[in-house]
């Protein structure tokens, strides 16, 4: 098999020094160690952890709308919202969640730790921005995993880190 790694990694850092010149937002790579930890959740499980998380910065998307959270709370349920679809919350500087509607009363939740806690393996890493769903909303930021797979690195996770400086500390947006 052809090692490709130190190929891999000048390229990379071509794209990425390529971005910074263009007017991206281009970020240093790291080495962290992250663990992924997945569980499988009923609809009324989901709602418990989903209020456990009050407080956590993120983004919910409803069957009928797309929410976020700038760290304030959430706006209140209405009597005509349907099932949740997915979410993304930045608990803190370590941890992230994502939740994602499987099939019927199913949702897979994901925590993300950054540390060398229990599971946690090794990745390289580097922050990306994207673009807000909002109307001059502020863009999303994302921790993205890479990992040496066979013999080429590859994008293989990711985690939400949360609003950029554009962010309203308190505010409730819909699209």
């Amino acid at each position: 098999m052809t090692d490709h790694r130190e190929e891999d990694l000048k390229a990379i850092n071509e794209f990425w020094c390529a971005a910074k010149i263009d007017g991206g937002n281009a970020f240093p790579w790291a080495s962290v160690q992250c663990g992924f930890h997945r569980s499988t959740l009923n609809g009324r499980e989901l709602e418990a952890k989903l209020q456990e998380f009050d407080s956590a910065s993120g983004w919910r998307c409803w069957t009928d709308r797309i929410e976020s959270s700038f760290g304030g709370g959430w706006p209140e349920k209405s009597a005509g919202t349907r099932d949740l679809l997915t979410a993304e919350l930045r608990v803190d500087e370590r941890r992230s969640i994502a939740a994602r509607h499987v099939f019927g009363d199913t949702w897979e939740w994901i925590e993300a730790v950054e540390g060398d806690g229990e599971g946690a393996d090794s990745y390289l890493v580097r922050t990306q921005s994207f673009l807000s769903v909002h109307k001059d909303g502020p863009d999303l930021q994302y921790r993205v995993y890479w990992k040496l797979d066979d013999g080429r690195y590859r994008p293989v996770a990711s985690r939400f880190l949360g609003f950029n400086s554009k962010a309203n500390a308190n505010a409730h947006k819909e699209p």
